[in-house]
């Protein structure tokens, strides 16, 4: 059991122990006569061959002798203490001498103190292991202003209270220094915890990425392994509960701005085992009142400003520094007024000297980043760019990397450091015309933008305009003079209500932006963009129609339409020849659109409509007879997701003469009240869902080379409709995973086990038999009715595989359906010889654990 600081006033928090830069990642405390050449000599070489630096006193220090400074040095100097307590360690003086020192720089700064009573060895290795492989995560190179911060807060998180889950929160205003604090704070309690996770800029990715890849981050770091499969929000709550609510856990959620992100990461302190500590940082206090966050730390103060303003720049702390030493806060403000208005010679001269050492398509490269591009993925810039710089592109990025002007980070995302921005920026300021901004190259800075749209100013080679997240936009207006336009950003744009008929016909756009403008009522109604290659108006509930598209436009691949207010598709949708992904969804959709049928490249479609609230059932079965009627089968189309439709019983004998090569096919909340015979006609589909179906009464077929089948929820399919699903020939020989209503479990299982929650047996030799083994899993009457089941198989001890699945009462699947965890990729694995099989008998154990979640 680690010890642990009760409270951090005790021992005052330090910069150096911000740096992380250990000589040894692990110390023994022992004594010598004890245990030298027994227990504690074999610890010391298991932990060199796992890698781990060790520092281990080979000198044979009599009894009395003195602690010599080289060894005090080597105690301060490492990162975790592990304390060997023999039966007569505390009889030794020096022994006590150097635990009091252990105690005070180790324990002291909040690192790892481990006494052991000769524990398993290989045990004691892995959980060292485990620590060390935690890389620290990288905070300012010069952390100042967090030396008093640092332990303020570390006292609300009281960690000597390990029985508890506390959660506290570091509110201020945007760029005040609160991922900074964060992250010192991670850093220096981190190996005290089970697992650890830092979920950065969760705003921003729950935007960009949903709620679903946040709680997949989460698990996958703190359960350290790939693959975590979260079906939905909800299904991830379930699982965070469940997975971590026995584990000792430190969360850090940077920069949260809803509730809804709190209530789907960390929604109740009992989602985590004691111990556990949750740290949200926010500008929003009344969110984290709403969630109950009681322990809060403000962050404001002149001097974090001055730190957010440097960056952590060692220049620019230096001048910040001897210049404002001793004056008042007034004149500190006023000082840093003017830096971030414009940059201190000194500091300009300095990093100007990278820039001018530049060719100069480097320069123009990099003012273009700099004034535009920052947070854009390098693919993404070199896309944009390759016009006009050639296949020198890559050249000229390596260049900037390598002179430290621009960092390429995590999700290969272009970054730079905010001064060498502000750098870039005054430069191209300087050299643009004061009177005419259509003639600069690159336009960025607001005022300048409205001039050029007010003034119908005419721009030779502008590419980008970007007005993300602007809520003063109201009007794109007519934008005909920017005839080199290859990019239009106006994501989250709220307040903006019209997009000018001009930006339909322009020659060069690429990329046209417009996600969650949720206002946006007028779009182009007509579109003729031969270039175009990304549509996006994901989000836009006001907008009602999608435009007529003039001319074939080849180039785009993908269309995302979901939670809008569009109706219907034209006809002239088909112009999107190459169209391959198609995902429209909202309310207001009335008719599956015919034009899908006239998509020869569409490979993936996912409609989802308003359910029976305002359908029209009359329009949909038009709709299907339309595409009957009107277009060709869809050879290529391989994805099919009608959601919330309605459709009757009518659908399924179109749908196999038009979707012939279907192979996932999932038709959730919709009419129809049997599964006829003739889905046998489906030759291709491997996965089908008919959740929430409330009038599905029977099945009456199944496609022949089905793998998995979900009738969730269907409270009008009754045990007896689905007795063709308990046919033994389905399960045997080929992967397959079934869950349906049911009360019984069919005779032809063998071996049954009631009220438990595993069963084992043994087979003989290197190969898993997984295609011969078929398990169920019956939920009594007495458990409610909807749970996630969450599937362990173990081979002589060791987890080999798990799955997870959303059930009703009855689910019955192959062994072959889980895939081994080690196996090559592409590859379930189970063919090849297992590593933890031995040539004789081996004991497998298939185990599960059931989450009831009422709200599914």
């Amino acid at each position: 059991m680690p010890l642990q600081s009760s409270s951090s006033s005790a021992h005052p928090f330090s910069s150096s122990s911000i740096r992380y830069e250990w000589k040894y990642d692990v110390f023994i405390s022992f004594r010598g006569l004890d245990t030298r050449y027994g227990f504690t000599g074999n610890l010391y070489s298991a932990l060199c061959k796992k890698g781990i630096h060790t520092f281990f006193d080979d000198d044979k220090l009599q009894s009395g002798e003195e602690i010599t400074p080289s060894l005090l040095k080597a105690i301060e100097n490492s990162r975790i203490a592990i304390i060997v307590l023999s039966p007569s360690y505390a009889h030794s003086s020096f022994c006590l001498e150097e635990l009091l020192h252990i105690l005070h720089c180790i324990k002291g700064n909040s690192r790892l103190v481990l006494p052991i009573f000769y524990e398993f060895i290989d045990k004691i290795v892995e959980d060292i292991s485990r620590k060390i492989r935690r890389v620290p995560l990288p905070v300012a190179d010069y952390p100042v202003g967090l030396e008093s911060r640092v332990p303020q807060v570390i006292s609300l998180l009281e960690m000597g209270s390990t029985d508890q889950v506390h959660m506290v929160g570091i509110h201020g205003i945007g760029g005040i220094g609160k991922t900074t604090l964060a992250l010192a704070i991670y850093n220096f309690i981190a190996d005290h915890f089970d697992g650890v996770c830092f979920l950065e800029n969760v705003r921003e990715n729950s935007q960009k990425h949903g709620l679903e890849s946040l709680q997949k981050d989460l698990l996958c770091k703190i359960l350290g392994k790939e693959g975590v499969h979260i079906i939905g929000v909800k299904d991830g709550t379930s699982q965070i509960q469940r997975r971590l609510n026995q584990m000792k856990v430190l969360l850090v959620l940077d920069d949260v701005d809803d509730s809804k992100q709190l209530q789907a990461i960390a929604g109740e302190p009992d989602w985590f085992g004691g111990g556990s500590r949750v740290i949200i940082t926010t500008w929003d206090t009344h969110l984290l009142k709403l969630h109950g966050v009681e322990r809060t730390y403000y962050v404001e103060d002149v001097l974090n400003r001055a730190i957010t303003y440097a960056s952590g720049h060692p220049l620019a702390l230096e001048l910040i520094g001897s210049n404002l030493f001793g004056k008042e806060v007034q004149v500190w403000e006023s000082a840093l007024d003017q830096f971030e208005k414009h940059l201190d010679h000194k500091i300009r001269k300095i990093l100007r000297v990278s820039f001018d050492a530049l060719e100069e398509q480097e320069q123009s490269v990099f003012l273009d980043i700099a004034c535009c591009f920052k947070e854009y993925t390098s693919k993404e810039i070199s896309d944009l760019l390759q016009a006009h710089y050639g296949y020198s592109m890559k050249y000229h990025s390596r260049v900037l990397v390598q002179k430290s002007l621009i960092k390429i980070g995590d999700f290969d995302k272009v970054t730079m450091h905010d001064l060498i921005e502000d750098m870039g920026k005054e430069i191209d300021d300087l050299e643009k015309s004061a009177n005419m901004p259509g003639k600069r190259r690159r336009l960025w800075f607001y005022k300048d933008v409205v001039k050029v749209l007010e003034d119908n100013q005419k721009l030779v080679s502008l590419k980008v305009l970007k007005f993300d997240g602007s809520d003063r936009l109201k009007e794109i207006p007519d934008v005909s003079t920017l005839q080199t336009l290859q990019q239009l950003s106006l994501e989250g744009c709220r307040n903006l209500v019209t997009i000018h008929n001009s930006v339909g016909f322009l020659p060069e756009l690429k990329i046209l932006n417009a996600d969650y403008c949720d206002k946006l009522r007028n779009f182009p109604p007509f579109i003729e963009l031969p270039s175009l290659e990304i549509l996006m108006l994901d989000g836009c509930s006001s907008l009602e129609y999608f435009p007529e598209i003039q001319q074939e436009m080849e180039n785009v691949k993908s269309l995302v339409l979901r939670n809008t207010g569009i109706k219907d598709l034209p006809c002239s949708f088909r112009n999107l020849s190459r169209l391959s992904f198609l995902q429209l969804s909202g309310d207001e959709m009335c008719e599956i659109p015919n034009v899908i049928g006239m998509m020869p490249q569409l490979c993936y479609c996912d409609i989802e409509g308003g359910g029976n609230k305002g359908m029209i059932s009359g329009k949909l079965k038009e709709g299907l007879q339309g595409i009957l009627t009107h277009s060709l089968p869809s050879a290529n189309l391989t994805s099919l997701s009608l959601e919330n439709t309605s459709l009757s019983d009518e659908f399924f004998p179109l749908a196999v003469a038009w979707f012939p090569n279907v192979e996932q096919l999932i038709l959730r909340g919709n009419n129809f009240t049997v599964l006829p015979a003739c889905i046998q006609q489906f030759h291709f589909l491997r996965s089908l869902v008919v959740n929430d179906c409330p009038h599905l009464r029977e099945i009456r077929g199944l496609p022949p080379n089905l793998e998995y089948f979900s009738a969730v929820k269907c409270k009008s399919l009754s045990p007896r409709g689905t007795s063709l699903l308990l046919n033994q020939g389905l399960y045997l020989g080929r992967s397959a995973d079934f869950v349906m209503p049911g009360g019984r479990i069919p005779r032809w299982f063998e071996q049954r086990r009631r009220g438990e929650t595993s069963i084992s047996f043994w087979f003989s030799g290197t190969k898993f038999p997984a295609e011969s083994l078929c398990l169920a899993i019956l939920l009594k009457d007495h458990i409610p009715s909807l749970s996630l089941v969450n599937i362990f198989f173990r081979i002589n001890g060791k987890q080999v595989s798990d799955k997870c699945s959303i059930m009703e009462q009855l689910l019955i699947f192959n062994m072959n359906s889980l895939s081994y965890l080690e196996g090559p990729p592409g590859d379930k694995g189970w063919n090849h010889a297992l590593p933890h099989c031995e040539n004789g008998w081996n004991h497998a154990e298939v185990s599960y654990e059931g989450v009831t979640d009422p709200t599914l």
